[in-house]
């Protein structure tokens, strides 16, 4: 899990890295303005996941909050760059959405039941 965690990490501050030498080295053009989009896309995607540390909202009440919000945020690189595709991204960010939480909810679920074995043999 460890190298997990160093690789996000590598692959986070690398695309930051990359999207300013890209601008750097060719200006503004529409690839780098993607990139660019996206990375501030993915800035605020990780700010909205501060939503599930609210003891207020249950967890459904934070998903949905959570999906809305990451949906707005798409919608808004859609509409800038993707108009002519639009129904195929939203299904597409809907299927990514889904497996992400999935996977994410088990993981979850997963070191919940290790720590409650480790706790039920104190």
């Amino acid at each position: 899990m460890k190298a997990v965690k160093y690789i996000f990490t590598g692959l986070g501050i690398g695309f930051i890295v990359t999207t300013f030498s890209m601008i750097g080295f060719m200006g503004l053009n529409p690839i780098t303005s993607q990139l660019l989009a996206w990375l501030l896309a993915s800035a605020l995607y990780g700010l909205s996941s501060l939503i599930f540390e609210s003891k207020k909202l249950s967890l459904p009440a934070s998903t949905a909050i959570h999906f809305l919000f990451y949906l707005c945020i798409t919608m808004f690189n859609i509409y800038l760059f993707y108009r002519s595709v639009m129904l195929m991204v939203i299904i597409l960010f809907v299927c990514i959405y889904i497996a992400i939480y999935s996977v994410s909810f088990l993981v979850e679920k997963h070191n919940i039941k290790k720590i409650n074995e480790k706790l039920s043999k104190k």
